[in-house]
């Protein structure tokens, strides 16, 4: 988004806007876990700001923290493709830069090895010690870009030199194929970003180092079983290709994400109520629950929803469950918190660009009112680049 916005001074492709991943690319406030388990659930819920009568869930989950001088040593390899495609300096260049900035984060107990593949692959750099900066340094300083891409020889090689711990980032335009980078990087239990300038390599590779390197839970699986007695319908907002089969969710067969150190993830439900009108379109629909079997305690009448968690530990086989039961209030979104608030505005914005159905009363001045007012601290001015780029977008939508 910001490359199409504010490098080229266009609106993006609606496809090329992932919804969750706006969300979710900006801290939140939230409290770590207390006690033993991996983390922290965080639950919220107040009036849908395009859409008056419905209700919007936030659920936000916060890995616990562990210090960087704790941390275990890592063995990585980096995977560099080093084609003549690669030859422009928001390309091979750059993914450079960012290699060095994640280097200089390393000890002496940390390996690094740097496998390239353009028309054959090659070890450039063996496992090295992280104590040996200029060695690395020096190996990246020396590639060049040339020839034609061999990326399955590649990748099979640096397979067998790390066997787990797998991130995948894109670098350029043009020929990026995200949903490809997406696939190889699931494939690996990882993680994939993309890389457009410097700024973004160092938010990346060193203050998400934690949560990309260190493993804090694995198959986290989320489900959120809605009250048939207080809700009439419900759809998450963005994850279209993270939807888990209900019956997956006790399978510990079933392969899901992994969350890491400091990691925060966060997803938005809007909510019908019942009694409310459903309106059901005919492309992408709500999904309305069936009634299910009515607990007998009291509380079953009041819960909205019952967020439920389950996990294994980094090594360990079988899941843990963790149950978040959610009395609705009826908070104003005026009441919310600022958090609350903002991500609201951010899941706002993706629809508009999008161009979906279910953006309601959503108009970009909404979204800059509301997000200017939830901005609070923002140290690394990401928020305040949001804004620039929502007022963009309602420049090139009213040309």
């Amino acid at each position: 988004m910001r490359r199409f916005l504010l490098g080229e001074g266009r609106l993006p492709p609606p496809d090329a806007v992932r919804v969750e991943e706006l969300i979710n690319y900006f801290d939140y406030d939230y409290a770590g876990p207390q006690d033993d388990v991996p983390f922290a659930a965080h639950i919220e819920v107040a009036g849908c700001p395009w859409k008056p009568g419905h209700r919007l869930v936030r659920i936000g989950l916060k890995g616990m923290e562990i210090d960087r001088e704790q941390r275990p040593p890592s063995n990585l390899v980096f995977l560099l493709d080093v084609s003549g495609s690669m030859n422009s300096p928001d390309k091979l260049p750059l993914l450079k830069e960012g290699m060095k900035l994640l280097a200089r984060q390393l000890g002496k107990n940390d390996r690094v090895a740097v496998v390239v593949y353009a028309s054959a692959e090659g070890l450039v750099l063996p496992s090295t010690s992280g104590a040996e900066r200029e060695t690395i340094v020096a190996a990246l300083d020396g590639l060049q870009a040339g020839g034609s891409t061999a990326g399955g020889a590649g990748i099979e090689l640096a397979y067998r030199i790390a066997q787990e711990n797998f991130s995948v980032l894109g670098f350029g335009r043009g020929n990026l194929n995200d949903a490809m980078m997406e696939t190889i990087s699931n494939k690996g239990n990882g993680n994939y970003a993309y890389i457009d300038g410097v700024t973004e390599a160092r938010k990346v590779l060193v203050k998400q180092m934690g949560g990309t390197l260190i493993t804090i839970a694995k198959d986290v699986k989320i489900q959120v079983e809605f009250n048939p007695a207080r809700v009439a319908a419900y759809r998450l907002i963005g994850y279209e290709n993270r939807i888990l089969a209900a019956e997956d969710f006790n399978d510990d067969k079933k392969d899901a994400g992994e969350i890491g150190a400091g990691h925060t993830v966060t997803a938005l439900y809007e909510v019908v109520p019942a009694g409310e009108k459903v309106d059901v379109p005919s492309v992408d629909p709500l999904k309305c629950q069936a009634p299910t079997r009515q607990r007998d305690d009291a509380a079953a009448g009041k819960e909205l929803l019952t967020l439920k968690l389950r996990y294994k530990a980094p090594d360990g086989d079988t899941s843990s469950l963790l149950e978040f039961p959610l009395v609705d209030a009826g908070k104003a979104f005026g009441k919310a918190s600022r958090d609350y608030q903002f991500a609201t505005a951010v899941a706002s914005f993706g629809m508009l660009l999008r161009g979906s159905e279910h953006k309601g009363t959503g108009t970009y001045d909404a979204v800059l009112e509301i997000a200017t007012a939830a901005k609070g601290p923002d140290v690394h001015g990401y928020r305040e680049e949001l804004l620039e780029m929502v007022r963009r977008a309602r420049l090139l939508t009213e040309r």
